[in-house]
């Protein structure tokens, strides 16, 4: 797992990226990654893995609201670049 520093839109883009190469399917940024469910109904991520992932995610919050950036328009961005690509591949 890579270890992510929230200090601009592009490393937001890069930590969303990551979850997507990860967990293949769209989501949420406001869902809790601690408990976002595999294709097993269990939870994708390992529990320190997810918790981990979960506290960067508040850190992209709390950079998107200091510099008046929508968390959600970024993660649609980049769910449609991810998905668009792969349709084309």
């Amino acid at each position: 797992m890579k270890l992510f520093h929230i200090h601009s839109e592009e490393s937001i883009r890069s930590f969303l990226k990551e979850i997507y190469d990860h967990y293949q399917q769209p989501f949420d940024p406001a869902d809790d990654l601690r408990t976002l469910p595999g294709e097993n109904g269990l939870p994708f991520f390992t529990k320190q893995v997810g918790e981990y992932m979960d506290n960067i995610m508040t850190q992209c919050f709390i950079y998107c609201i200091l510099n008046d950036l929508s968390i959600y328009r970024i993660t649609n961005e980049v769910q449609t670049e991810i998905f668009k690509n792969k349709a084309v591949a």
